[in-house]
């Protein structure tokens, strides 16, 4: 036994092996970074009882990291201070924790939102001496991106034959729930067309619209270094299944994130540029106020009901008809809670006792968590990627278009989010890695 061990330990210590189990490994680290982004982005999981597994899981993935990419010094100053800001808001996150009514839940929200910085820490890491790596990690984002509107297209399929009617539930289609929630079905008296609001693994539509939104925009970038048509195709795709999805908030990101590019091209004359804002404004204004615009104007265009949200509950007799869908009045419950608790009730998973009285707007929910004080803190960080990933973006088309599916998200976390996704992480950590003093990928070719 004692030889077959000794054999054993050569056969792995060998000059031939080792090496190559090594090479392995670090293959392996772009797929682990991209499974640890899904995890936190899909909730497949959760539908079977398996939350326990799938936290186990989130935790021995960035453990395995941690094994597999050596630790070192963040020599990107606008990254090294990204994290600093960040640090500081864990920091302040603990002190509304500690006094929660519920510190078991908030400190468990916690140690998870410390394991999203070491996430961080060590992508930055490992972005910085292996560039290249990161288109891999964006493409495979794109593959997911891609199955996800096969999702939609053979859900439509099942519903317009016939075969099956959409409902809103909890639960999945197809085989091991691989074809994902089925669709919202938004009818209309006196007419038989069917609007369908797709959702695939996410939450809720307008969390499915800003992945499939944004992954347009990760798509052409992978585009500007590549230089193949297949991603401007799988882009163009991404960005219909985003529309597809029905969601103001969809509208408001992607108009963004379109302002965003416009502002941050080098266009001359400066009147052009001017001239193509101008022109998105209305567009913005339209995401915004557009289901008050149809409720008062337009409530005989199913289309345009459809576009904006306004079901057949909705019959223009209202009274008291609030376009914002209720979120004026949770922001007012909010506002009163945190009068009570200025300092904040420590990080909550949304669906407690408080459900009630918040939002699911990023700003407000860390506003209720945190306080005053944490969501300013979350501002200047956030601010912060803003300000960099708009003067990277004047460097690169591939930051630009980076930094454009980052702008995506934000937007769209505005009205259904929390800005904690590791994929917005993620974004955000490429875009000052890729964009630092103009070094892009060696691919990439500058606009």
């Amino acid at each position: 036994m004692k030889l077959i061990k000794d054999k054993i330990a050569e056969f792995y210590d060998s000059d031939i092996v080792a090496p190559k189990l090594y090479e392995i490994s670090q293959r392996l680290i772009p797929f682990i970074i991209f499974a640890v982004i899904m995890l936190f982005e899909w909730e497949i999981l959760e539908l079977y009882g398996f939350q326990y597994i799938q936290k186990s899981l989130k935790l021995a993935l960035i453990l395995t990291l941690c094994m597999l990419i050596p630790a070192g010094k963040v020599r990107y100053r606008q990254l090294f201070i990204f994290l600093l800001l960040f640090t500081l808001f864990i920091v302040w996150s603990i002190v509304p924790c500690l006094i929660s009514d519920s510190i078991a839940e908030s400190m468990q929200l916690w140690v998870q939102m410390v394991t999203k910085l070491l996430f961080m820490y060590l992508v930055g890491i490992y972005l910085m001496r292996n560039r290249k790596a990161a288109l891999l990690i964006l493409k495979f984002i794109v593959v997911v991106a891609a199955f996800t509107l096969v999702q939609f297209i053979v859900q439509a399929i099942i519903i317009y034959l016939g075969i099956a009617e959409a409902a809103q539930g909890d639960g999945f289609w197809g085989p091991f729930g691989l074809l994902g929630k089925p669709p919202i079905q938004i009818n209309f008296l006196h007419t038989t067309t069917i609007f369908l609001r797709f959702t695939g693994f996410w939450r809720e539509p307008s969390n499915a619209s800003g992945f499939l939104l944004a992954s347009s925009f990760i798509s052409f970038a992978i585009y500007s270094v590549e230089n193949l048509k297949k991603w401007k195709i799988i882009g163009l795709a991404c960005l219909i299944g985003g529309l597809a999805c029905i969601s103001n908030a969809g509208y408001i990101a992607l108009v963004a994130a379109c302002l965003f590019g416009i502002s941050s091209y080098r266009i001359k004359p400066k009147i052009f540029k001017f001239v193509l804002v101008t022109a998105f404004i209305p567009l913005l204004l339209l995401a915004l106020y557009g289901r008050a615009l149809v409720y008062d104007h337009y409530m005989d265009n199913n289309l345009l009901r459809a576009m904006v949200g306004l079901s057949q509950s909705v019959t223009g007799e209202e009274i008291d008809f609030d376009p914002s869908g209720g979120r004026i009045e949770l922001f007012q419950k909010t506002l009163v809670v945190v009068k009570e608790n200025p300092v904040g009730i420590g990080l909550r998973i949304p669906g407690g006792g408080f459900k009630e009285d918040v939002s699911a707007s990023a700003p407000i929910i860390f506003l209720l968590f945190t306080g005053p004080v944490g969501l300013i803190i979350l501002l200047v960080v956030e601010t912060y990627i803003l300000i960099w990933a708009f003067r990277f973006s004047k460097r690169s088309q591939f930051t630009r278009r980076v930094s454009q599916a980052w702008v995506v998200v934000l937007a769209q976390n505005l009205s259904y989010g929390n800005w904690m996704s590791t994929m917005f992480l993620f974004l955000s950590v490429l875009i000052l890695v890729s964009g630092r003093e103009g070094r892009q990928p060696p691919t990439v070719r500058n606009k």
